[in-house]
């Protein structure tokens, strides 16, 4: 779990705001807490501000009239969500759910835009972010269509906000298991090809532990992203 005052060191969005601006802002955020299952934004609300996640995680989703969900992004501890409806000033796209008891840090509208005002720098920064998440979202549809499923699912993993801020250059293991449901609603997969990709990736000793909380080998997963024989 992280402090609130961790989850802002840690993003890069506040690069460069001194530490007794952070320290304002930490005192209008709000603490939202939700039980597995509970939405925490829904598809056409008006966003009101933006959530960073300081346990548990939460999952991005659609969907239609006949009640078949499309997951698009699941969010772990460290992640933020909901800037993109924020600065576009429209409804959010997709609804927002926790995948277990969660805790997420609210930061409203207004405070945010403000500080963003004041230092331009967190303009730039968030900039920055969309565009590379924008980046990865084409390249997932490459992948999609030219990969085999452990290629994918490690694109995937390698993507998760533990394993793009941590430090740890070996074993790293994640605060909360992977449903392989989940993993095969968020890649297109059955569940049995999402089985086989995790049995692959454990034999390339990218992965420990398939089924209970995973161990992810964060030098070799780097690598087997990068074409290299880790």
């Amino acid at each position: 779990m992280l402090s609130p005052r961790q989850l802002f060191t840690s993003c890069s969005w506040f690069d460069a705001v001194p530490v007794h601006v952070i320290e304002k802002l930490l005192e209008q955020t709000q603490v939202r807490y939700c039980e597995a299952g509970q939405c925490l934004y829904a598809c056409g609300s008006q966003p009101e501000g933006i959530y960073g996640v300081l346990s548990g995680g939460f999952k991005i989703s659609f969907t239609n009239r006949e009640g078949d969900e499309a997951v698009v992004n699941v969010i772990g501890e460290g992640g933020w969500m909901g800037e993109v409806a924020l600065f576009e000033n429209a409804p959010y796209p997709a609804s927002c759910y926790a995948l277990r008891r969660s805790e997420a840090l609210f930061l409203p509208q207004t405070t945010l835009l403000e500080l963003a005002e004041r230092w331009p720098v967190v303009y730039r920064n968030l900039l920055r972010d969309t565009c590379t998440k924008l980046k990865q979202v084409c390249w997932m549809s490459i992948q999609n269509k030219i990969q085999r499923p452990e290629q994918r699912l490690a694109n995937r993993l390698y993507l998760l906000p533990e394993v793009q801020h941590t430090h740890v250059s070996d074993w790293l293991e994640l605060p909360e298991r992977l449903p392989h449901e989940l993993l095969a609603q968020m890649l297109g997969l059955s569940r049995p090809r999402i089985s086989q990709a995790m049995k692959a990736l454990e034999q390339a000793g990218v992965l420990l532990g398939g089924h209970h909380k995973l161990k992810i080998h964060v030098t070799r997963l780097r690598l087997f992203c990068e074409g290299v024989e880790p």
